[in-house]
Order: structure tokens, then C-alpha cells, then sequence
């Protein structure tokens, strides 16, 4: 009874510590063959590269061990059944080594990688509409929108059967990220509620940036996060550029704004536009072209808007 309990303590220790370290990544002193070439290794990269290492060491020793006893039985008049012997140990030995990685190889390539992943989503876990509709909540989501998803949906538990579990958690950030900001664009402009869905989706969509965002810092990994930053300007601004643009078209054709006011507003939008640009220029050009075009556009838009307004009355 104390001999069960003590094994299934030691069991219950051993998957707490792989659940807690399956995370975590290292960085070696030197490079681990097979298992790092000088990379970062996690727990499960280094449990089946030492597999590896010791299936590479155990064929080396057997076939030492077949060359000494062949050597002996040459050479030993008495020793020939011990010789013998111990040729058969070793070829068993390694035969049997061999054999079941040949056959779990045979049987399912993706048996012998070590997958230590526990409650962090695998296949068919993650419902990325689901989470991306917030609260359950289908306004804004178009049919595009939907299929975007689910396209993204396919591609992660591909990624994630394949054990390729970074690719698949950074197609679960785009897809989240992206469809919430799709979802906000598509509901601003709309009456109160949909305005409030807006910013719920833009406040999700933040929140998960500022969390990447501060990891990739603490990583050292400052041109990834600039460039995520500048995708979350870019988006948090657009959104917000896309909001007022259809606040004050719809207020000048409901008397809210006249045509002066209205100006001041569009003016008020390019000199936050100017500055933003400006920013994101600093971290990512190719962001900041796009944005000036867009926003440039915008108040082209407006200012036609008003014009024509001017020109009626």
C-alpha cells in the first residue's frame, strides 16, 4: 500500500514539474548535439533529443561490445561460449533499440515527439470565433469575417498537431487580435450599442497587444516589439480615425455639425494624424505609408463632404 502511494506521488510530481517547466525556455552554455545547434530548448526538445543522444551512444557500445567479443572468440580457446553470448546480448540489445523507435516511426511519426502543452489549447480546443465575438455576440462579424476565422481555425490545429506549438499560439494571436479590430471597424458608426461593442473589441484587442508587447520586451526582442506596436498604433488610431469620420458625416447631414464646426473636426483629426505618423514612422515605415495614405484619403472625404454642403446652402 505505502509502495502505491509513493508511485503515485512521484507521478503526480513528475507532471506538476513538466507542466511548469514545459514552458519555460533555455539557452545552453554550448551546444547540445542534436538537440539545440546552440538554440533556445524547452523541456520538450530536450527530453527526446536526449533520447536521440542515447540511442546514438547505446549503438556505439554494442557495436564495441560485438567487436571485443568477436576478438575474444578469435583469440580464446575457452572463452567461445561466453563470446557468443555476449554477441547475442548486444545484437538483441540493439535490435530492440532500434526496433521500437522503427516501429512508432512507422506506426505515427508524431508518436515520438514529446508534447508537454497541457492546458494551453491543442487541437480543437480553441474556439477562435467563439472567443472573437466576445460575450457570444455576433454583431459586426460578416460572413468574410467568419471564414477568415475559421480558415485560421484550420490552420492552428494543423500547427499544433504538428507539434509546431509557437507558429500555432501566434496564428491565435493574429486571428484574435485581427478579427476583434475587423469587428470594431465594422460596428463604428453604429448606434449606442454597437458603438460600445466596438470598444469592448478594440479594448480586447489592446489588451492582448500590451501583454505581447511587455513579454517581447522582457525578452530582448525589441525590433519584434516595435513592429508590434506599430501594428497596434496603426489599428487603435484607424479605428478611431474611422469612428469620427462617420460621427461627423452623419452629423452634417443631421444639422448636429454645420460646416464650420465640422472643419475644426476634420482639422483637430489631421494634426492627430500628423503626429501619429510620426510615431509609426519610427517603428515600422511601411505601417506609416499606408496609415498617411488611408488617412489622407479620409479627409479628402470629409472636406468634399463639407464642401458640397457649403455649396448647397
Amino acid at each position: 500500500m505505502k509502495t502505491s502511494i509513493s508511485t503515485i506521488v512521484i507521478c503526480c510530481t513528475f507532471a506538476f514539474s513538466a507542466l511548469v517547466v514545459s514552458a519555460q525556455t533555455y539557452q545552453p552554455l554550448a551546444p547540445l548535439p542534436i538537440i539545440s545547434e546552440g538554440g533556445e530548448v524547452t523541456i520538450a526538445t530536450f527530453l527526446p533529443g536526449i533520447y536521440k543522444l542515447a540511442v546514438g551512444a547505446a549503438s556505439v557500445i554494442a557495436v564495441v561490445i560485438i567487436i571485443l567479443a568477436g576478438f575474444k572468440y578469435m583469440t580464446s580457446e575457452g572463452g567461445k561460449s561466453e563470446a557468443r553470448q555476449s554477441i547475442k546480448n548486444a545484437l538483441t540489445g540493439l535490435l530492440m533499440l532500434l526496433g521500437s523507435y522503427l516501429l512508432l516511426y512507422t506506426i505515427n511519426p508524431e508518436l515520438l515527439k514529446l508534447k508537454l502543452d497541457f492546458g494551453r489549447g491543442g487541437p480543437g480546443q480553441v474556439d477562435f470565433v467563439a472567443i472573437a465575438k466576445a460575450n457570444g455576440n455576433f454583431s459586426g462579424f460578416t460572413p468574410e469575417l467568419v471564414t477568415q476565422i475559421e480558415d485560421a481555425q484550420r490552420l492552428y490545429n494543423d500547427l499544433m498537431r504538428q507539434g509546431r506549438v509557437e507558429e500555432a499560439n501566434e496564428v491565435y494571436f493574429n486571428a484574435v487580435t485581427d478579427s476583434n479590430f475587423q469587428k470594431a471597424m465594422n460596428l463604428a458608426g453604429g448606434d449606442e450599442r454597437e458603438q460600445t461593442l466596438a470598444r469592448d473589441s478594440m479594448a480586447t484587442m489592446n489588451r492582448l497587444f500590451n501583454e505581447r508587447i511587455e513579454n517581447l520586451y522582457e525578452e530582448g526582442q525589441f525590433d519584434e516589439a516595435a513592429s508590434l506596436e506599430a501594428r497596434q498604433i496603426y489599428n487603435d488610431r484607424t479605428f478611431k480615425h474611422q469612428s469620427k469620420e462617420l460621427l461627423i458625416a452623419e452629423g452634417l447631414g443631421s444639422g448636429v455639425y454645420d460646416a464650420r464646426s465640422a472643419r475644426q473636426e476634420v482639422i483637430r483629426m489631421q494634426s492627430e494624424a500628423e503626429q501619429t505618423y510620426v510615431h509609426l514612422n519610427e517603428r515600422d515605415p511601411a505601417a506609416a505609408a499606408v496609415y498617411k495614405r488611408e488617412t489622407d484619403a479620409r479627409i479628402e472625404r470629409l472636406s468634399a463632404t463639407i464642401g458640397s454642403i457649403q455649396s448647397s446652402r
